[in-house]
């Protein structure tokens, strides 16, 4: 199974700014399935902090050449805009490289389709558990635990419900293979953005404790480039897919 979306490169070479993941977390934040006014997305953005006039475009600019972020003309002046299926999966993800290791740049731009594809692979092996899961033992709230080991270095871990879960799973599944969606709730969109930003992070989390960063090297970039060679020899074996997804997978088994 090819993700097709994510095999397109964009229309020019990326540059980035640091107004793309706040502009894409607005568009999530402000999207009920109807275009979204640049006023608006200005003044989520200066909620945020982004104050300048042209911050918005910038990453409005962004979002579109890298397929992100669709234009829909109004007038032959005005446009409104909206994210694209794909773009509410993948700004979450970039959102979550932003949080876990700070201000992002071209390098994690060209990373994030692999990230990406990493969360729809192991999102689709963990589904029939978790459907298991929600009719066995369903839970109605989430929790949030403290994890550590054993340098004392921790990161709170929370929770989804099970139920939760499997519905933005399956959601998150069909927006990166293309797949019609009907009788979307308006809160659905910020809720698959939120949905693959916390999944992600808390994989990003892992990885941070499991390696010690040597140097001036970002972890990010040599945690995702043990990635790359697997992520590019995919057969969709089941069992190679979860030892790449379990959390104690040793980095040697990723450089093979």
């Amino acid at each position: 199974m090819l993700i097709t979306a994510l095999t397109q490169p964009p229309t020019m070479t990326p540059a980035y700014t640091k107004y793309l993941t706040p502009t894409m977390e607005c568009l999530a934040r402000l999207y009920n399935g109807e275009p979204v006014q640049v006023i608006r997305l200005r003044a989520c953005l200066a909620g945020k902090g982004y104050t300048e006039f042209t911050g918005a475009y910038r990453g409005l600019n962004l979002g579109i050449k890298l397929g992100l972020i669709r234009e829909v003309p109004i007038s032959r002046k005005r446009s409104h805009y909206e994210p694209t299926p794909i773009g509410l999966v993948k700004g979450g993800v970039l959102d979550a490289v932003s949080e876990a290791y700070g201000p992002i740049d071209d390098t994690a731009l060209k990373l994030a389709d692999k990230l990406t594809e990493y969360l729809f692979y192991s999102t689709l092996i963990e589904l029939p558990t978790l459907i298991t899961a929600g009719t066995m033992n369903p839970r109605k709230r989430g929790s949030t635990i403290t994890c550590c080991d054993s340098y004392n270095r921790c990161f709170t871990n929370t929770i989804i419900p099970t139920r939760e879960e499997v519905y933005y799973s399956m959601l998150t599944i069909k927006l990166l293979t293309g797949i019609p969606i009907n009788g979307l709730r308006p809160g659905d969109y910020s809720g698959v953005y939120y949905f693959a930003k916390l999944k992600m992070l808390r994989q990003l989390q892992k990885w941070k404790l499991a390696n010690t960063p040597r140097g001036n090297v970002n972890p990010i970039i040599t945690r995702v480039i043990r990635l790359l060679p697997v992520a590019q020899q995919y057969t969709h074996n089941v069992q190679e897919l979860n030892e790449l997804n379990a959390p104690s997978t040793p980095a040697s088994r990723l450089d093979t």
